[in-house]
């Protein structure tokens, strides 16, 4: 294996894959254009002299805003940030704090609305035709390598009106990003989509995903409403983390354990 390697995937949707790889040390990252963000997996692992002689991602100007716990099963993951301006300048100190609101939870009692009807939906063209026509209101963020939609998602009718809540599942490590396709525009929207969202979450349960979380717009507050209802917190605060109408909008990280078990060690040879 020589000792650097970048690669790169063919751009097959909104998401770009990068590769960097020298000795022990390995990156993925993601560059997503429709929000003009980048997600960096960084992969070093164990006592190795490339980590020890590496810079933090602090010093080269990140600031941590938050964490998605047990996103590797075993060990949180951070999420850090490096805001620009607007000429593409660094922010020096790091990213402004984001200023979002706090959301209290609230007993709607939980029952299924009367008339709600709900589906399992599993089959990818369905999966991929409803991202394309709710994806850009919803202000969608693939954020899985490789998956440019939900991988499971439940479909909702009640009257004339339609819901969608997908979620992107990962087995390797138990979690799962769950997203609200059709956003609440009325009060009577947050009982059928807290209701599917709940069903959902049993459903992801059944294929043992350990925990959940969800990123929605800090302005939307009845979105963050439902997360809040099913016992979700905020664990990140993200700056300007994506776009609606080009502009800039901030971002809470929702996060909740399902499992009730503790999860299993991986091997230590892996």
């Amino acid at each position: 294996m020589a000792s650097q390697a970048v690669a790169t995937t063919d751009s097959v949707g909104p998401v770009e894959e990068h590769y960097y790889r020298r000795g022990d040390i390995d990156f993925c990252f993601l560059l997503n254009r429709t929000h003009q963000n980048l997600r960096v997996f960084d992969y070093r692992v164990g006592n190795y002299q490339q980590k020890r002689d590496s810079k933090s991602w602090r010093s080269v100007g990140f600031s941590r805003e938050g964490a998605i716990p047990g996103y590797f099963r075993t060990a949180d993951a951070y999420i850090m940030s490096r805001v620009y301006t607007d000429d593409g300048d660094p922010i020096q100190g790091g990213a402004p704090k984001l200023n979002a609101p706090n959301i209290v939870q609230q007993d709607n009692g939980g029952a299924k609305p009367r008339g709600l009807n709900v589906d399992l939906v599993e089959d990818f063209a369905k999966l991929s035709a409803m991202a394309g026509e709710y994806g850009e209101s919803a202000l969608y963020a693939p954020f899985r390598r490789g998956t440019f939609h939900p991988d499971i998602a439940l479909c909702g009718k009640q009257g004339k009106r339609d819901y969608w809540v997908g979620a992107e599942t990962d087995s390797s490590f138990g979690h799962a990003k769950i997203d609200i396709m059709t956003l609440p525009r009325k009060d009577g929207d947050l009982g059928a989509l807290e209701f599917m969202t709940k069903t959902l979450l049993d459903e992801l349960l059944k294929r043992e995903m350990a925990s959940v979380f969800a990123v929605i717009a800090a302005d939307l507050i009845p979105s963050q409403q439902v997360f809040a209802n099913l016992g979700f917190k905020v664990s990140a605060r993200l700056t300007d983390h994506i776009i609606r109408d080009d502009e800039y909008v901030g971002a809470q990280l929702w996060h909740r354990r399902i499992a009730t078990t503790a999860t299993p060690r991986l091997p230590s040879f892996i």
